[in-house]
């Protein structure tokens, strides 16, 4: 029997959003990959609050399914990142989402999946992050996982 090596993904805010409202795309299979296989998929506190905050704000009625997805999913739950960590990211990307590279990181993720191309996708943050890659979910999986 052949073990495969682990692939460890952090989740932005935006694929638990997502993968709440659509179960057949890939926000959605990430969860499902995280549950069912060897990806391993990590949030931070600051995470879970961000996505809790747009549930109340937005989406009240389905501000439940969060917890389900997570507990579903087996996503990790790890603490936020030390303030001098943040501090350290915050001029690469804005402060509000500086906790989630920081997140990435401490987590010593492969990859750092989101639908922020705006924010997330920037030559910069990319050279900053290698060897970790920043990807949607789209191009995780039809270029890393198979």
């Amino acid at each position: 029997m052949v073990l495969l090596p682990k692939v460890n993904v952090f989740l932005d805010s935006s694929i638990l959003i997502a993968a709440i409202f659509s179960s057949t795309g890939g926000s959605f299979r990430l969860c499902r990959e995280a549950r069912d296989s060897s990806l391993v998929a990590h949030i931070n506190q600051y995470v879970q609050d961000e996505v809790r905050e747009v549930l109340t704000r937005k989406y009240i009625s389905s501000f439940y399914r969060l917890e389900q997805l997570l507990k579903w999913g087996q996503i990790k739950i790890m603490p936020n990142p030390k303030s001098n960590q943040v501090k350290k990211i915050s001029g690469l990307i804005e402060l509000k989402d500086a906790p989630i590279i920081a997140g990435a990181l401490d987590c010593k993720v492969d990859f750092l999946i989101t639908l922020d191309r705006k924010d997330f996708m920037t030559v910069k943050l990319k050279n900053f992050l290698f060897p970790m890659i920043i990807a949607t979910p789209q191009e995780f999986f039809q270029q890393y996982w198979k």
